[in-house]
């Protein structure tokens, strides 16, 4: 509990470094510490170098939380290309390997969205509603997606409609 109110004050005055040395002494006992470490590293620029652990982590433990964040890095600076690179087979290893957990789906959409892999995006999407068909992120998601293209338009109405009769009291 200590080392986590230390970490938060060192991040709030941008003393990464001294997060950074805490949040390695918490992974031993925390597996958020980790995911903490390797988002803090890609919003400093160090994208490659969390990928790239992130990556060695899930050769070791090919888990969901692994999985998610190798993409959560991603989302965090999607920019690196080096990292893209990196993380790419295991992001479609977790689509194929965790195809009924449609949080990371969600999250690996949101990946191949902002990669510019468009085709991919909706496919991932398109898997997490077979799973879930009212899940109101995978909606939203797949609407945001199909509205860049013009001739999907229809199609991106539609998904909003429908998650507007999901949930009447959001819009």
């Amino acid at each position: 509990e200590t080392l986590s109110q230390v970490v938060q004050l060192c991040t709030s005055v941008e003393q990464y470094a001294s997060a950074e040395k805490y949040l390695r002494r918490l992974m031993e006992d925390s597996p958020q510490a980790f995911s903490a470490l390797v988002v803090m590293m890609a919003r400093q620029g160090r994208t490659r170098e969390a990928v790239q652990m992130c990556v060695e982590q899930y050769a070791l433990s090919p888990t969901e939380l692994n999985a998610q964040n190798v993409a959560i890095v991603l989302m965090a600076d999607p920019s690196s290309e080096e990292a893209n690179k990196a993380a790419d087979s295991v992001l479609t290893l977790a689509v194929n390997t965790f195809d009924k957990q449609t949080p990371l789906l969600n999250t690996i959409g949101a990946v191949r969205h902002l990669q510019g892999r468009f085709d991919a995006a909706e496919k991932i999407y398109r898997l997490a509603l077979i799973i879930e068909p009212d899940d109101l992120l995978t909606l939203n998601n797949l609407a945001t997606l199909l509205a860049e293209n013009p001739a999907k338009l229809d199609e991106a109405m539609r998904l909003v409609d429908r998650g507007l009769e999901l949930s009447p009291n959001s819009a």
